[in-house]
């Protein structure tokens, strides 16, 4: 299922942050009948938040008995009356704006603290801390049910987090948090599973047990350093995120021209184009060729810049990428030149451009189509047949575990998870 936007205000398909849409399931009837949200934990999942708030969150508001039944993966989150998913959803983003939203700049990265019987949500991005309107009953609940007190939570305070870690925006994983009458477990299940990997020449392998089950959480959790240097780089994070399209601010090495003047803003020159591939493409529904995408590129000013090659993966392809790629390689390596300079053609040697394309593959993939992860191989070999990705730049990509310069980081560790076949493919026939 596709994910949406966290803050469905915002109509941008570049939005950084994501979440699963909810779902509902009616059962039972007459004076019995319920409704189960079954995809609850992966919901708190990418909110950051433990999956019984925002049970208890639905009960408050609409004046019905909520529970959890069950522990573990096997958990069911229920609320009594009969409840569409369009009426869940509206309410979802009440609790998104009053229990997860920074109250100063409306990030999504925040942590709940409690403070002398106050709930505070703490900013990860500017580093503010608001306060959680406390006459709201999940207030009361959450104090009497503290982060800290829900086992596995990673949404505790600096104080309640037993390793201070540097992930970004690394959501903790969904827990169920105690039922009225008593405690459930943690560790949601679930696993995307693939099918089998259709051979691909010599790249024969199996995406069965490529993809970590969605829910899961890795080596990084949310952790505050409160330095001034960290604050300082939250907040230049925030600015780029803020920006329409969100491509991630990229630091050291790979960060673009301080006189950029494409590089940040609600309505840049990279946002314009995604939005014109769109549009053109609802009213042909077709999208554009080549020549006109560059055309348009040219027109804006960005036909050198390497961020353009993060927005033409997100917007030429469909989920027919593996077929397209060929098709569209020529607009990569007019853009590759044009990033380069005239004088050099060689794709291999500009890895700026490379890592944009790899960043912006992670965020097609990742955000937009997760069902393709188990195609992950096929889509890189035919970059790397294509010479729009050379053999440096994907095993350099691969060697890292993820980076949260173009998404989550536990995103990115899925996406490079899942090349591991095509990565070790490549290393054996560099080695014979």
């Amino acid at each position: 299922m596709a994910m949406i936007n966290i803050r469905r205000d915002v109509d941008d398909v570049f939005y950084r942050y994501k979440m699963h849409p909810v779902q509902s399931k009616i059962e039972g009837k007459g004076n019995g009948i319920k409704t189960v949200i079954p995809n609850i934990l992966d919901i708190g999942h990418d909110l950051g938040r433990p999956p019984i708030y925002i049970t208890k969150f639905f009960g408050f508001e609409l004046g019905a008995q909520a529970k959890v039944v069950g522990d573990g993966p096997t958990q069911r989150h229920i609320v009594n009356g009969a409840h569409d998913k369009d009426k869940l959803q509206d309410l979802l983003d009440v609790f998104i704006n009053k229990f997860v939203l920074c109250g100063e700049c409306k990030n999504p990265e925040t942590a709940l603290i409690i403070k002398n019987q106050h709930v505070l949500r703490e900013c990860k991005a500017c580093g503010k801390r608001t306060e959680i309107d406390k006459g709201h009953k999940l207030s009361s609940f959450i104090v009497k049910s503290p982060p800290g007190g829900v086992a596995g939570s990673a949404t505790n305070g600096k104080k309640g987090s037993k390793k201070s870690r540097k992930g970004k925006h690394s959501n903790p994983p969904a827990n169920a948090g105690e039922d009225e009458a008593n405690g459930n477990g943690d560790s949601p299940g679930g696993s995307d599973g693939g099918d089998d990997e259709e051979t691909m020449g010599t790249l024969n392998v199996a995406t069965a047990d490529l993809v970590e089950p969605e829910t899961k959480l890795g080596d990084d959790e949310w952790g505050v350093d409160t330095s001034a240097e960290a604050v300082q780089a939250r907040q230049r994070a925030l600015e780029d995120a803020m920006g329409k399209v969100s491509l991630g601010t990229p630091t050291g090495e790979d960060e673009e021209d301080e006189d950029d003047p494409f590089a940040n803003g609600a309505d840049n020159a990279y946002d314009q184009l995604g939005t014109w591939i769109q549009e053109q493409q609802k009213e042909t529904s077709e999208i554009p060729d080549d020549v006109e995408i560059y055309k348009k590129a040219l027109d804006l000013g960005i036909e050198g810049k390497s961020k353009t090659l993060t927005v033409l993966v997100q917007c030429v392809f469909t989920e027919d990428i593996v077929k397209e790629i060929s098709k569209r390689a020529a607009l990569f390596h007019k853009v590759f030149i044009s990033v380069k300079g005239a004088d050099s053609q060689m794709i291999g040697e500009n890895s700026k451009a490379e890592k944009n394309v790899l960043g912006g593959l992670e965020r097609f993939i990742g955000l937009t189509h997760p069902d393709l992860l188990p195609q992950v191989p096929k889509i890189l070999l035919q970059f790397y047949n294509g010479d729009i990705l050379s053999e440096e730049a994907l095993l350099k990509w691969g060697g890292k575990k993820g980076s949260s310069r173009f998404v989550d980081k536990e995103v990115s560790k899925k996406v490079r998870k899942a090349a591991v076949p095509f990565l070790k493919w490549l290393e054996e026939a560099e080695e014979e």
